[in-house]
């Protein structure tokens, strides 16, 4: 195994493990956020290094609101009703070569 490989390996893990966090916290933000704010306290306790103490207290801010229905993220759009000045984009294809 050569070093290219070696290292063209690591990118690709890499790749795929931010990938998968992304998606994982997508799909279950709670959970993520519990994970983070663990690891976050970890980090912070004394004897750490001063860059991953300071990285432990970003992950276990806790999060200003919880998203839930009339928290007022309007992160989904359900809450509000929609108003009726909405406008309307018409996009004219043509149907064929001239």
């Amino acid at each position: 195994m050569t070093a290219y490989s070696v290292f063209e390996t690591f990118v690709v893990v890499a790749i795929v493990a931010a990938c998968l966090f992304t998606a994982f916290g997508k799909l279950a933000p709670r959970a993520r956020a519990s994970l983070l704010a663990g690891a976050g306290a970890w980090l912070e306790r004394p004897g750490h290094p001063g860059w991953a103490q300071a990285l432990g207290r970003r992950w276990a801010r806790k999060p200003a609101a919880a998203g839930g229905c009339d928290s007022g993220c309007s992160t989904c759009g359900s809450c509000e009703t929609p108003s009726a000045d909405h406008s309307v984009i018409h996009v004219d294809l043509p149907h064929g070569k001239r």
